[in-house]
């Protein structure tokens, strides 16, 4: 028993039933930082602070007539000694040779455990964010008071329940696959959105980490990013119309050109000295050239609109291909644009848009740092990287943008992604478009890099978490062009696009009332009609109020409505519903075809006709 007691960890003596030190064991020594004959034969009561000297001579005695039970404990000071000890004193003989036995624990550890702990809680209560904790299946085991604050919830009401009960449904799956990768070693840094008991959505960011001691579970700290979110919006807003604005020039002397070519293409069409053979292929030159201009068109408009970004599985390699165009055209004849797509179809979760934004504000950087010319490289890899010893492996996007500019110093690096500062002359540039890139990238779960050498160039390099998606290529077949019957009414108010429209109606089939404008359409719009086809903005009115008048007396007219206008943008201003069918200018008969099957039922093709759309497949 000796044995124990000396080994033990515990810092222990014996004492009789006046006080009187009888042994000590090493623990002890070096609790009291005393020598055994410094304490051996003493009274544990001189060991004791004088304040509480008459509080543990009354304990001791309580303890051996039987008052207080075996092991009680008192909490008291020593007299050498900073901090407090807790003595438990454990009757071991009774009787007139009564032997006790005396356990000293330090309380200084615990009493700093407690003040820390009660500390945090005294923060907790005073910020905005959300501290939590939950087990390892996600039960909430303790919130702060933040949590009312910005879920609008009882704290209490919350706990056991599972941490992500208010998640939008459309971002749940996303956050319970991140926490799956939380508890096998990864990182947790997920945005999100909750639902408020009152309907309204809120965006959160939350960090967590898991802790193994005591036992696997996560804590974490929630803050509404809503407003950050709305300004980040803006931010990236206003920096699209900076770059839109670099692209004015360009994109003049761009259609410039190619209305230079249709306009030639169609004078020598209609010369008398032009076959008819030669006067078809410059017709269809001319409207190689429109196409062109079209799709030019809607990726500026893509580009420049203002919405909620839409994330979906894309290729890195062809959202960087789909927007080369526009990057050529923003660097000038001036700087040679080589794209090197080396990540094997990698798919990442993002809107195009934002990769878009991402290279559109690099591309403009690189060009006002290459006036003389030079070369912006943009590259792209997959990265796999071993995440523990069970081979377990995590991918990763690497996109690299570099150029061969002037390059920044030291003090330009440590602040570039400051918003409103620039290293461009006053007037020159916003400072927004490198905080706008770091913006859109932490939204994309992304990292960037910078790595810049005065004289030698900037690049950035970006890290995006990969994801597994099936990339499935569909070889493009066009179905046959659907046709219909009935009558269609047209209101259009520029005469040159109501004539090739209404050709277009009647190529597919329909009788077509036209009209220029409201009174011409309420005048003509007599019997029964199957579509409207119309413009959403009309001298005096609008579309849909055509719509609305003529739905009282026909409640099945069908309603397509075209307009220059993205469909985005019209429901912002008011003047269409979401649910509304729009089909937005330029367009092609096939594509008026195809949007209107979706509102109407077209007619069965006949087996001659069939036979036809047949042969006109395999001869294509």
């Amino acid at each position: 028993m000796h044995l124990a007691f000396e080994a033990s960890p515990f810092a222990q003596c014996f004492i009789d039933a006046a006080g009187m030190i009888c042994d000590v064991n090493r623990a002890a020594l070096r609790l009291f930082a005393v020598t055994p004959g410094d304490c051996i034969g003493r009274n544990l009561s001189e060991l004791v602070a004088d304040g509480d000297v008459a509080t543990f001579e009354s304990f001791l005695v309580s303890v051996l007539v039987g008052e207080r039970p075996n092991g009680a404990s008192l909490d008291l000071q020593l007299r050498f000694r900073r901090g407090p000890v807790r003595l438990a004193v454990t009757l071991i003989i009774d009787g007139v040779d009564a032997l006790c036995l005396v356990s000293i624990s330090d309380l200084s550890d615990l009493r700093s455990v407690q003040e820390d702990e009660s500390r945090f809680r005294r923060i907790a209560a005073h910020v905005e964010d959300v501290y939590y904790e939950t087990d390892e299946v996600g039960r909430v085991a303790y919130l702060s008071s933040a949590y009312e604050l910005i879920w609008k919830r009882d704290p209490s009401s919350a706990l056991e329940r599972f941490w992500f009960h208010a998640v939008h449904a459309d971002d749940l799956e996303h956050v319970i696959e991140a926490q799956r990768l939380l508890l096998k070693g990864d990182p947790f840094d997920e945005e999100y959105r909750i639902i408020l008991p009152d309907g309204q959505v809120r965006w959160v960011r939350d960090r967590a980490c898991l802790v193994d001691l005591p036992s696997p579970h996560i804590v974490g700290v929630a803050r509404d990013v809503t407003d950050d979110r709305d300004l980040e919006e803006e931010l990236r807003q206003g920096q699209k119309l900076e770059a839109l604005g670099a692209l004015a020039s360009s994109v003049a002397h761009d259609f410039g050109n190619l209305l230079q070519g249709v306009m030639g293409c169609l004078n020598m069409a209609l010369s008398k000295n032009t076959s008819n053979e030669r006067a078809q292929d410059y017709t269809r030159q001319a409207l190689a050239a429109v196409r062109s201009g079209a799709t030019l068109v809607g990726q500026l408009t893509k580009f420049g609109r203002k919405e909620q970004t839409r994330r979906k599985p894309i290729a890195i390699d062809a959202a960087i291909a789909g927007c080369s165009k526009l990057l050529q055209r923003l660097l000038g004849d001036h700087i040679e644009l080589r794209i090197e797509a080396e990540s094997g179809g990698a798919m990442m979760l993002a809107d195009p848009v934002q990769i878009e934004q991402i290279l559109m504000n690099l591309a403009a950087n690189a060009r006002d740092a290459m006036p003389g010319g030079g070369r912006l490289l943009i590259r792209t890899d997959e990265l796999w990287h071993q995440v523990d010893d069970s081979g377990r492996q995590h991918c990763e996007i690497r996109l690299e943008v570099r150029d061969m500019g002037c390059g920044m110093d030291g003090e330009m690096q440590a602040r570039v992604f400051e918003p409103f500062f620039t290293t461009k002359e006053p007037g020159k540039g916003t400072g927004l478009g490198l905080s706008t890139v770091r913006a859109v990238t932490r939204a994309l779960g992304g990292q960037v890099q910078l790595e810049s050498e005065v004289g030698r160039g900037t690049a950035l390099i970006f890290k995006f978490p990969c994801i597994v998606a099936p990339c499935v290529t569909v070889e493009p077949r066009e179905a046959p062009e659907s046709r219909f019957a009935g009558r269609a009414l047209l209101v259009e108010d520029d005469w040159r696009v109501r004539i090739s429209i209404r050709q277009y109606l009647e190529d597919l089939g329909f009788e077509v009332v036209e009209a220029g404008d409201a009174v011409e359409a309420l005048s003509r719009a007599q019997g029964a009609f199957t579509v409207m086809v119309s413009d959403v903005v009309l001298p005096e009115t609008s579309g849909r109020r055509i719509r609305d008048i003529l739905h009282r007396q026909n409640p099945e007219l069908k309603t397509l409505y075209i307009s220059a206008h993205p469909a985005q943008y019209l429901v912002e201003q008011g003047l269409l519903e979401k649910s509304d069918a729009v089909l937005q200018k330029p367009f092609e008969r096939r594509e008026l075809a195809t949007r209107l099957a979706e509102i109407c039922c077209p007619v069965a093709p006949t087996s001659a006709l069939r036979r036809f759309a047949e042969l006109s497949a395999a001869a294509q």
